[in-house]
């Protein structure tokens, strides 16, 4: 009776451990190479103006990679992303995390708007007017 006993345990163990690597398998998580898990960074929302962009040089650097940017409503944003091929900017932050940036905006467009970026030279529909609106915005 004790022997059955430890073959249902060891079979309950067997079985959870498989139920955590079908589980894992599910996720987006990898085995570095001294075999601890890492999940893959999210990324996370970050609420900024419309001049942070600009002055924190985002703007400036996607530029100068050959890039335009467009800040789109959020009821745009699947169009812009999916059918006209501009991409939502994520920027690895110093502290490793990686962010988009969102501008809050009123309801009725959706509720923010987020800069995307396209390359410089592409037939999408409308040209980039976030960084002159954002440079003609008047400094206090």
């Amino acid at each position: 009776m004790e022997v059955l006993g430890a073959i249902a345990a060891v079979i309950t163990i067997l079985a959870a451990a498989l139920g955590g690597i079908r589980w894992l398998r599910g996720r987006d998580v990898q085995v570095s190479s001294e075999g601890r898990f890492a999940a893959e960074r999210l990324i996370e929302d970050m609420w900024v103006d419309l001049r942070y962009i600009e002055d924190a040089s985002v703007a400036k650097r996607l530029r100068d990679q050959g890039y335009r940017i467009y800040c789109s409503s959020a009821n745009d944003e699947a169009r812009r992303v999916n059918l006209e091929g501009w991409e939502v900017v994520v920027d690895q932050m110093d502290d490793g995390r990686r962010v988009r940036y969102k501008v809050r905006d009123h309801p009725v467009v959706g509720g923010y708007l987020v800069p995307l970026r396209g390359p410089d030279g592409d037939q999408t529909s409308r040209v980039s007017k976030l960084p002159a609106a954002a440079a003609a915005v008047p400094r206090r």
